[in-house]
């Protein structure tokens, strides 16, 4: 895979969850989020929430395997389908109840808007990881 079609990649990963956390700020314009905060948010969805799941995704996937050695393909659907759920939600809204403990969040929009942030992180990370694992190399072409 070249340089240029990893840009593209990160590029359409990246570029419509930029889009979309940029005009979901603006709309918050009443009592609009700090940079920062709003900058935090994406960045935790892509890149703290996104490891800190494939970690314990991970970790639960090599404990089945040891506790219950029978097919790798069941394993890898329970994994799927039970586990990768319930962590990647809970990694995604640890950050919510954080700032919700700090009292940075103090009316529902700013939660609301926090949320989109993380979540908009997060698929663009995932977004990437999908098309770099699993569609290119199978493809041999780009496929968007």
């Amino acid at each position: 895979m070249s340089f240029f079609d990893t840009l593209i990649i990160y590029l359409y990963s990246y570029g419509p969850a930029i889009m979309l956390g940029a005009f979901f700020w603006w709309m918050d314009r009443f009592e609009r989020e700090s940079i920062f905060l709003v900058i935090f948010a994406f960045l935790w969805g892509a890149f703290g929430a996104g490891l800190l799941s494939m970690f314990w995704n991970t970790f639960f996937h090599v404990a089945l395997n040891v506790v219950h050695q029978g097919s790798q393909s069941v394993n890898q659907v329970m994994t799927t389908v039970l586990v990768a759920p319930f962590v990647e939600e809970l990694t995604k809204g640890i950050v919510i109840l954080i700032l919700l403990k700090l009292r940075r969040i103090d009316n529902m929009t700013d939660g609301i808007l926090l949320g989109i942030l993380i979540g908009l992180g997060f698929a663009a990370s995932e977004n990437v990881h999908y098309a770099l694992r699993v569609v290119y190399p199978y493809s041999g072409e780009l496929a968007m």
